[in-house]
């Protein structure tokens, strides 16, 4: 039985690897164009850019407190943020489906704890709103929501 011979790797002479290397350099820099690299960037800058587009005024009177007996009014102005290339797509389709939105928003409204009103960032009403607006929207076009004016009144 014969033992199999090994041989090792050639190697390339450093010349050789030198002037591929400066070839490939040289035909690559054809394909770099800086203008329209930094165009192609501005013009993803500006269509990804987020605008922000009233979604209205929400009021509510909440429902009398059983420990305490108070009755707690609730207004809320509230935006949405979508990408600029979108919003007069977003703002037709706002419009037509509007009394959807602050139907399901108020009924959501009067449901909701007292204590998620103690957030002051009052994050799970903005994703409530934030998922009422996608849901009734044909597509979710709005990226966040956020709450621009607060008023609470105690009675």
């Amino acid at each position: 039985m014969m033992t199999p011979v090994r041989t090792l790797p050639t190697r390339r002479p450093p010349a050789r690897r030198a002037i591929v290397a400066v070839l490939c350099a040289v035909a690559a820099a054809g394909c770099y164009d800086p203008t329209t690299l930094v165009e192609r960037i501005r013009t993803n800058a500006t269509r990804n850019r987020l605008e922000e587009i009233p979604l209205g005024t929400f009021a509510a009177v909440l429902p009398r407190d059983i420990e305490t007996g108070e009755i707690l009014e609730v207004e809320l102005s509230i935006y949405g943020e979508a990408a600029r290339y979108r919003v007069a797509e977003l703002k037709s389709e706002l419009e037509a489906k509007e009394y959807l939105i602050r139907d399901e928003f108020s009924k959501r409204l009067r449901l909701i704890d007292r204590s998620v009103l103690t957030d002051p960032h009052l994050n799970q009403v903005r994703e409530e709103l934030h998922q009422i607006v996608n849901d009734t929207l044909d597509e979710p076009l709005i990226d966040t929501v956020g709450v621009s004016n607060v008023l609470f009144l105690r009675h």
